[in-house]
């Protein structure tokens, strides 16, 4: 079974690029989020987050 090189596959640098943006978009929007966890209860209280609910198809 012979292998080929997919010239279109993301490599280790790019990789790296992508992630690091992914990361800092992520930790921008964690840093807005008002989140408050009741542990008597076993919930978290989302304060200021909208929710929308997608039925499975």
């Amino acid at each position: 079974m012979s292998q080929t090189y997919d010239n279109k596959a993301i490599t280790g640098a790019d990789l790296e690029t992508i992630l690091t943006s992914a990361a800092s978009e992520i930790k921008k929007k964690q840093d807005i989020l008002d989140i408050e966890i009741d542990v008597a209860n076993k919930r978290l209280k989302f304060n200021n987050v909208a929710f929308t609910v997608t039925p499975a198809e």
